[in-house]
């Protein structure tokens, strides 16, 4: 339920975002494991494989785990960042003009 505030302050360019986001994906990288592992602990569903809900732990979990690892190659690397702020479409028109 923090994933949007932490995307906000990521967005804001908080001085203190690079640091919430990296410790976010890492608890997310973290409750999927732990998602996984209770699972297969207590024998999943209880019975019998439901075709629609083998998806969630056979595609989901490791799409969002790659998701996760992918935003946090680019946090430790410093190659993702803040956006930086738009320009007007019409600056280079009247620079050009002059």
């Amino acid at each position: 339920m923090l994933a949007p505030v932490v995307a906000y302050w990521w967005f804001a360019g908080k001085a203190y975002a690079r640091g919430a986001a990296i410790a976010w994906n890492l608890f997310g990288m973290a409750d999927l494991i732990d998602a996984v592992a209770i699972g297969a602990l207590t024998g999943g569903a209880g019975g019998g494989i439901v075709f629609p809900i083998v998806l969630v732990p056979i595609y989901g979990v490791p799409r969002a785990f790659l998701i996760h690892s992918y935003s946090l190659i680019g946090l430790l690397r410093n190659t993702s960042g803040p956006p930086k702020p738009l320009e007007s479409l019409h600056s280079g028109i009247a620079e050009s003009r002059a």
